[in-house]
């Protein structure tokens, strides 16, 4: 692992072809020092060496080293060095899990070429520092409009499909459709109940209690109330508009105010965020539906339906 890079070439040697009997002061460049491990200094040529070799038994070389550079040397460019940390302690925590113990776990860093568990997190750390560069210049790029994706042509197009053919499974068959969804929705006395639960647990999360705990027990969203209402890596625009424009506006670690939208009363954390996503959990409180709530949104669906039988505009 190369654990310091030394800027400078040092190894020269006095030129040999200095006449006899006089002392010639002309230096020659013949290796430089590339990185020190350890306390050892690594020359430039057996880098180069290496390479060769690398590239030789078919190996590429990664072609997105330049953008790394620029990255660091663009100032505007940051990485939060906590998300950097909590990205490799769940990396390495995912990988210690398929071994059996910590000694089978430090074994197999060994072949890989690790000394140890701690000089690998320091490799990965390094490498995941470079990676949320890497990404985070990017979208810099991106959102300056000095980086604009170029479509495949008509002929890349149709080669991507024949080479990837053999391995598309077979297509179901596909229907075209439009719909009109009307939403069962609970009376005012509900939607006011739901409201003052949002703002009940709203209080009692700023004073310190468990966002998990309470999302198990009062979140009405079936796809994260198990996770204590985490929603993962959330990119921007893929929410409700309402959801979206706070997620992306508090702080890591803030709890919004009740946030209404179609779904209900949302309660917000954010845990972590890139410009354009953000690792987010929530607690969704539904205004409570009765049959004749229900039995109401049918017989509105049913006039609908019948309107557009008559030939109204869909």
């Amino acid at each position: 692992m190369i654990a310091k890079t030394a800027l400078c070439a040092l190894v020269l040697l006095p030129a040999l072809a200095a006449p006899a009997g006089a002392q010639d002061t002309t230096f020659v460049l013949v290796d430089r020092i590339a990185a020190v491990v350890g306390g050892s200094a690594i020359p430039y040529s057996r880098v180069e060496e290496e390479l060769n070799v690398f590239r030789q038994q078919g190996g590429e070389l990664p072609e997105d080293e330049a953008l790394v550079q620029a990255a660091f040397r663009d100032t505007t460019v940051r990485v939060n060095e906590q998300a950097v940390q909590q990205e490799v302690e769940r990396a390495v925590r995912e990988i210690r899990g398929q071994f059996g113990s910590e000694l089978e776990f430090a074994q197999q860093l060994r072949v890989a070429g690790f000394g140890s568990p701690e000089e690998y997190r320091r490799w990965f750390s390094e490498q995941t520092r470079r990676d949320m560069m890497r990404r985070t210049y990017l979208q810099q790029l991106r959102e300056r409009g000095e980086l604009v994706p170029l479509a495949p042509t008509e002929v890349e197009l149709r080669q991507f499909y024949e080479l990837t053919k053999p391995q598309q499974p077979p297509r179901p068959a596909t229907v075209s459709f439009r719909q009109v969804v009307v939403r069962s929705e609970g009376d005012s006395a509900a939607i006011a109940r739901a409201r003052a639960l949002a703002d009940s647990l709203v209080a009692l999360l700023r004073e310190g209690a468990d966002f998990g705990q309470l999302a198990r027990r009062y979140s009405s969203d079936p796809g994260s109330k198990d996770q204590g209402g985490d929603l993962g890596w959330v990119r921007r625009g893929r929410l409700v508009p309402e959801f979206d424009r706070v997620a992306f506006r508090i702080q890591p670690g803030e709890i919004s105010d009740p946030v209404s939208s179609v779904f209900g009363f949302h309660i917000i954390q954010v845990e972590r965020r890139q410009p354009t996503e953000v690792m987010v959990r929530h607690i969704l409180l539904t205004p409570d539906m009765t049959d004749a709530d229900r039995e109401r949104a049918l017989r509105t669906a049913e006039e609908i339906a019948e309107a557009l039988r008559r030939g109204a505009n869909f």
